[in-house]
């Protein structure tokens, strides 16, 4: 897949854990006590998200097609889990790109943090410039580890939100080259190539990182009910109506109706057995299927299954679909 003239060997997909905050936030009353704080990780997810996906347009400008991308990287370093947000690969070096969406007023203080300020509130975050080093450190460990050379990394700070001015107080040692806006991200990462451009990368060792880079990824995959302390039982069932949002649309010679506004759909179950795999489980039975749906015959029940699932395992009652 190509960017312009840079090829894109993993493209930026919505995040899992975003997923699933999304299907929890769908499927939990309004007034629940929990759901105060799943918005607001679902809202700094999501603006992480957003600010990664605008910076891929200024990516498509990128003019040489030596450059190859990565997004969204997981990678184990033998100790810990470390995550890239985009990883430009070059003849010369090896780029990360810490991607931050963030909004207000942005102070850069002496005490290596970033200071958010807006009309509402003010808040300190880590120096994504020692985030940045800290990944720099990690990926020149990893891949040392698994392909015994030294690859040269660098990085920079692309700061996403474009009505954010920013500013550094008290911090005359503040390494202001780390970091860019996002409409000067193409320039900067010529310059950083160029300022390596004595070193070659061996072709060999760039032809061994892309199959080392995909089957190492592992995308952070948690249990978030679990993780947020909710149990199944407090979790909407049914068919979501996605005109009116009400979840008791019914099965009704093979469509979906709405009893509040009439709507109509053939498929409104997608979203409830996508919402059941981010949630429960990747397997459900035509037992389970019925609860979670709603619908009282087992017979159409399994219909809908089979449409919908890859994949049956087992027999008669024990009998599993494996969803999409």
């Amino acid at each position: 897949m190509k960017a312009g003239y840079a090829m894109i060997l993993k493209p930026r997909t919505k995040p899992l854990e975003l997923e699933r905050l999304e299907a929890v936030q769908r499927r939990l009353h309004p007034t629940h006590p929990r759901i105060e704080d799943i918005e607001s990780e679902l809202n700094r997810q999501q603006a992480g998200y957003n600010g990664e996906s605008a910076i891929d347009y200024y990516l498509t400008f990128l003019p040489s097609e030596h450059y190859t991308l990565y997004h969204n990287l997981r990678l184990h370093d033998g100790r810990h889990f470390f995550q890239i947000d985009t990883l430009l690969i070059t003849p010369h070096v090896l780029i990360i790109l810490e991607i931050k969406n963030i909004s207000g007023r942005l102070i850069f203080n002496s005490f290596s943090q970033l200071e958010r300020e807006t009309s509402e509130e003010a808040r300190a975050f880590d120096n994504p410039i020692d985030q940045l080093r800290r990944q720099q450190t990690q990926l020149t460990q990893f891949l040392k580890e698994h392909t015994g050379e030294s690859f040269p990394v660098d990085g920079l700070v692309v700061m996403a939100n474009k009505n954010a001015p920013m500013k550094v107080v008290d911090n005359p040692n503040f390494d202001k080259s780390k970091i860019c806006t996002r409409t000067a991200l193409v320039d900067r990462i010529q310059k950083l190539e160029k300022s390596y451009a004595h070193h070659q990368i061996p072709a060999k060792w760039l032809a061994s990182l892309s199959p080392l880079l995909l089957k190492r990824h592992q995308e952070l995959d948690r249990d978030i009910l679990n993780r947020h302390h909710l149990t199944y039982d407090e979790i909407i069932k049914g068919v979501q109506c996605l005109k009116c949002l009400n979840f008791d649309m019914q099965r009704l010679k093979q469509r979906w109706q709405c009893p509040r506004c009439a709507h109509v759909s053939r498929d409104a179950h997608h979203q409830a057995l996508a919402d059941y795999n981010l949630l429960i489980s990747p397997r459900i039975t035509n037992q389970e299927g019925r609860a979670f749906l709603k619908v009282s015959s087992r017979y159409v029940t399994k219909r809908l299954l089979q449409g919908y699932a890859v994949a049956q395992k087992g027999k008669q009652s024990g009998l599993k679909y494996i969803l999409r």
